[in-house]
């Protein structure tokens, strides 16, 4: 088996290991293994949880902030959150799927402006969207990033 650190092969295409490989330095023998993923392990950088958990774009930053802002403030509701990634709704009161938006202040019109659409694939690398369908979501959830006020509406509003 061999082990390579990632360093010295991220911008190799393909690896020849022969008898003579100059990657013979990366061979692990059985009775070396434990050894050298301990080694590896201690040099591995750790994190905890909350790093590994902060998403990098600063847009899902922003939702993950008010969802637990929402969650602080109401915590006489029970949210229910999906389990699976891409699903049109972002959380369940009860049996309502409820879609949760966070606007920003538009200071040249003076009023908040949401996003509302959901995400339709890619083309070409441009991201496409389309607009909730009737169904999709039995509410909206809207925040202004104020943090000081919020709206629920029903779909068919």
């Amino acid at each position: 088996m061999w082990l390579f650190p990632y360093e010295d092969i991220k911008s190799v295409s393909t690896l020849h290991i022969g008898l003579k490989s100059k990657y013979k330095k990366y061979e692990v023998k059985p009775d070396t293994i434990d050894f050298i993923l301990q080694e590896y392990y201690a040099k591995t950088p750790k994190f905890t949880y909350e790093e590994l958990d902060t998403p990098q774009c600063i847009y899902t930053q922003r939702e993950k902030e008010f969802y637990r802002y929402r969650e602080s403030k109401i915590d006489f509701l029970e949210f229910t959150y999906n389990e699976m990634e891409g699903l049109v709704y972002d959380f369940k009161i009860g049996n309502k799927k409820v879609q949760e938006k966070v606007g920003c202040y538009d200071s040249d019109k003076h009023c908040y402006i949401f996003g509302m659409h959901k995400n339709n694939g890619v083309n070409k690398g441009v991201r496409k969207f389309q607009s909730y369908q009737l169904g999709d979501n039995d509410l909206y959830w809207l925040n202004c990033d104020n943090k000081e006020t919020f709206y629920v509406f029903h779909q068919q509003l």
